[in-house]
């Protein structure tokens, strides 16, 4: 255990604020971002040509657009945008430790973020455990999708 705090500001020094001017515009990048990717593969599709990565970032950028829209879903806590962080991190440690970059340390590394989660709901009275689901969720979806493709 980390200590008898549930702050988890005392584990990740800075997180960009996520107050509502930063998410409506990280929301308008990543869905114009989407869009125009699809539209993208749409034309490469009607030309009969192959989409390479294209269909990686396109999901990439449908998971950030949905976490950035339904985010308040995952929790009432004001460190929620934290946790998510913290499960996109771990995410993106285990799925670098997969081929084609087999670098395998970082499949250790990228449990910590998801360990801390756990940390962080097993020291709070009164909230459902089931809440590490939600962002373990996140990381194994993100670590899913890099690995995939």
């Amino acid at each position: 255990m980390i200590g008898n705090d549930t702050n988890l500001t005392s584990i990740i020094p800075y997180f960009c604020p996520m107050n509502k001017t930063v998410r409506y515009i990280l929301l308008t990048i990543t869905c114009l971002s989407f869009f125009g990717i699809g539209y993208t593969m749409y034309n490469m599709y009607q030309q009969e040509q192959e989409w390479a990565y294209l269909s990686l970032f396109l999901l990439l950028f449908g998971w950030a657009a949905k976490l950035l829209t339904l985010g308040k879903w995952y929790g009432k806590s004001e460190d929620h945008w934290k946790l998510i962080g913290l499960g996109g991190l771990s995410g993106l440690f285990l799925s670098i430790g997969f081929p084609p970059i087999p670098f395998i340390l970082t499949l250790f590394i990228g449990f910590i973020p998801i360990l801390l989660i756990e940390d962080f709901f097993y020291k709070k009275e009164g909230i459902h455990k089931w809440q590490v689901f939600k962002y373990s969720f996140n990381a194994f979806l993100i670590w899913n999708i890099l690995t995939t493709y």
